[in-house]
């Protein structure tokens, strides 16, 4: 069995930035964010999630009522061998009925895509668009990037916090590690004779 890996997590992999304290708004605009692991651990599986808002208008934490501009949302993430893929991918909504403010769970695992709905978003666990099994064989070490993106003007995108959690692949014992460990507890066993 794998084990989870918080990037949060000192004695794994480390973000390099805590993006919990760090929330920016976005409106017609993108930034990035960096994980780096320095784990040399085979990816088996991922989740990303991510907390923000999509609103009409644009005041950070105010829904302006109307359209939010759903179909404005870009979420990528790029694995450190360089590997994208879309979480939300362009024009994967419409405009949308309802503003949206929460947090998603994108997992390969999850019963629906994120667009299920194009006219709205919900928190919970999602199938991203574009598959996350991608990543799956990859090394994790290195710099993971979060593009997050707001592709018009006058409805921002509010990002707060995201996080990524990698599922390694436990590295089976090699023969001769095998072999070493027999000879051991053989050695150990004749002696106590």
């Amino acid at each position: 069995a794998g084990a989870l890996i918080p990037f949060l997590n000192p004695s794994s992999c480390e973000a390099a930035v805590l993006f919990d304290s760090n929330p920016e708004y976005l409106d017609d605009s993108s930034t990035t964010r960096v994980f780096t692991c320095g784990d040399n651990v085979t990816v088996t599986s991922i989740q990303f999630s991510i907390t923000f808002e999509k609103f009409a208008g644009g005041s950070f934490g105010v829904d302006g009522g109307g359209a939010p501009f759903l179909n404005e949302i870009v979420f990528l993430l790029t694995s450190p061998l360089g590997t994208p893929v879309h979480l939300i991918a362009p024009a994967s909504f419409d405009e949308g009925l309802t503003g949206f403010s929460g947090t998603i769970i994108f997992d390969d695992s999850a019963a629906f895509p994120v667009n299920f709905d194009i006219n709205s978003l919900a928190s919970g666990n999602f199938k991203p668009t574009f598959p996350l099994s991608t990543f799956n064989g990859e090394n994790a070490s290195g710099n993971w990037t979060l593009t997050v993106t707001d592709t018009g003007s006058g409805d921002h995108l509010g990002y707060y916090s995201s996080e990524l959690r990698i599922n390694e692949a436990v590295p089976e014992p090699s023969t001769a590690a095998l072999l070493g460990l027999a000879s051991l507890a053989l050695f150990g066993h004749r002696r106590r004779r």
